[in-house]
């Protein structure tokens, strides 16, 4: 059975005209969410991506072009009707934009007032939203009575309180520490697993896609350049862009020593000086770019990732010693030097 996409964009063009002069900071975007889904999209500062997510409920009205929300054009609605429709997308931003002179609880009624909600059914869900994102016992604080991840947390219930189904965050995370970071995401996942409610996320952290985003599109100067399932797009991008995004190391490689980069895969091999043995027994120098390993006992876990030397003969030399150690590895090859 085929999911129903809940968003669909087509030739989505979004130019702002600044004294005079336009700037295009979308062009021709083709994308389509499919509910359950958790839609990361990824770019550098200045990508669209954050007018990408604003087009999507009509805080932007795109300047030509069509958005589906559940196969309805956005761009035929009247704007009472267009207020209708958002009741069921819920958005939280960077700066959580709570009310500071509302309660933790006050904050939450907000959007069910402004729906019309009766009072006793009102209140009941805003208790409900916040129980599930764990502030119950906070509710006659103030915001700034609390700290940036428990602020987060209640912008969420917000969001939540009118029992949507899309949830559109942007750069939900990027104000908050690695720590409750993670919280966050983990509360994100709880959320879109528990209820199946679908969430588009806009990042510029690689690992917030990784974390917990089933498929992820990826936005540079204006454009989608790469779309598809994180696991794919992960192993094997085919953009200059998503390499850049994927492989932070990228910075720290060698332009006049190859293009060739292995990953080294480690599930519970031997522990052994593996780099050296490598280096002497095949009398080729390769280049470190990033260790992530963890040891457990006589056992090594984890991933390495080389760049070798520019020349065949020893590239297959690497390879076949790889193969020979039974250590499992992955290939890429940059094709052009403005990758490095």
């Amino acid at each position: 059975m085929k999911v129903e996409e809940i968003i669909r964009i087509e030739n989505l063009t979004k130019i702002y005209k600044v004294k005079k002069k336009e700037i295009v900071a979308l062009e021709g975007i083709d994308l389509g969410i499919k509910r359950k889904d958790i839609y990361g999209i990824i770019g550098l500062s200045g990508a669209g991506k954050s007018t990408l997510i604003r087009c999507i409920n009509f805080l932007e009205r795109p300047t030509k072009g069509t958005i589906y929300y559940k196969g309805i054009d956005l761009s035929r609605l009247k704007n009472k009707e267009l207020r209708k429709i958002r009741q069921n997308i819920g958005m939280i931003f960077q700066n959580f934009n709570l009310l500071e002179q509302r309660t933790v609880l006050s904050n939450v009624l907000f959007p069910l007032e402004v729906a019309h909600v009766k009072k006793q059914e009102a209140l009941k869900r805003a208790k409900e939203v916040l129980n599930l994102v764990g502030l119950i016992d906070k509710i006659d604080a103030y915001p700034a009575q609390l700290s940036g991840g428990q602020q987060q947390r209640v912008a969420i219930a917000r969001a939540l309180a009118n029992q949507p189904d899309l949830l559109l965050c942007d750069e939900a995370t990027s104000a908050l520490d690695p720590q409750t970071t993670e919280s966050i995401l983990k509360l994100l996942k709880k959320i879109n697993e528990t209820y199946g409610i679908t969430i588009v996320l806009i990042t510029h952290e690689m690992e917030v896609v990784e974390q917990i985003c089933n498929k992820v599109a990826i936005i540079d100067e204006s454009r989608i350049k790469e779309t598809g399932l994180v696991s794919d797009i992960f192993v094997n991008p085919q953009t200059s862009i998503a390499k850049h995004l994927i492989y932070p190391y990228l910075k720290q490689m060698n332009s006049e020593f190859g293009n060739v980069i292995l990953k080294l895969q480690f599930n519970g091999n031997e522990l052994e000086p593996v780099l050296a043995k490598l280096i002497l027994r095949t009398k080729v120098l390769v280049n470190i770019l990033e260790a992530n390993l963890i040891r457990k006992g006589n056992e090594i876990y984890g991933e390495m990732l080389l760049q070798l030397p520019n020349n065949l003969e020893e590239i297959e030399i690497v390879k076949n010693y790889l193969l020979q150690e039974n250590i499992d590895f992955l290939e890429d090859k940059l094709t052009n030097k403005e990758e490095l």
